[in-house]
């Protein structure tokens, strides 16, 4: 839900409120939580690949175990993180009534509702899923000849694609190199 200046019944959005994300804590913390999101994401841009889908990532399996137990590491520093301020968050709100009030006056009233202690801790997830994609199982004797057909114009398109991407060699050896005989 995105926070609107219509919610804070104002017609002029003070500088200092961050509305759309209802980031209505101080810019020393949104950088820390910003900083571990950071973190998070580059260990995965480090051990893993681009995949079709957009904020997907394609890791091999050798590699998967090594990049798990990184991004654990991560996900307890940041959950870590939001544990102290939660803890903090009583000392954290008066510090920012006081900025709020001083910038301007009756803005914190307008603001305290949209965070409410009890549900604070909620707003701090760290998440991730993992699909593991297996090849698909060639045609048998059996198969439609429309499925084995298909079969092999993907077979030949994938392995095309994988010639043009590996070191140039010649056509007839292409079938022959150990790294393509996938299917």
């Amino acid at each position: 839900m995105n926070l609107t200046k219509e919610d804070l019944g104002v017609d002029k959005v003070p500088e200092f409120f961050h509305l759309r994300n209802k980031k209505l804590y101080p810019a020393e913390w949104r950088q820390a939580f910003n900083r571990k999101i950071s973190e998070g994401r580059r260990v995965l841009n480090e051990n893993t690949y681009d995949f079709v889908l957009e904020w997907v990532r394609c890791s091999p399996k050798g590699r998967l175990a090594r990049t798990l137990e990184k991004l654990a590491q991560v996900q307890r520093e940041y959950l870590a993180l939001a544990d102290e301020f939660c803890e903090k968050y009583d000392a954290i709100q008066d510090e920012w009534k006081a900025f709020c009030e001083s910038k301007h006056s009756g803005s914190w009233e307008l603001m305290r509702p949209h965070y409410p202690k009890e549900i604070l801790r909620r707003k701090f997830d760290f998440f991730r899923t993992i699909t593991e994609i297996k090849a698909a199982e060639p045609p048998s004797k059996t198969s439609a000849p429309e499925v084995i057909e298909a079969y092999q114009r993907a077979k030949a398109e994938f392995c095309n694609k994988c010639y043009n991407c590996c070191e140039r060699r010649p056509k007839s050896n292409l079938a022959k190199h150990p790294d393509l005989r996938l299917f």
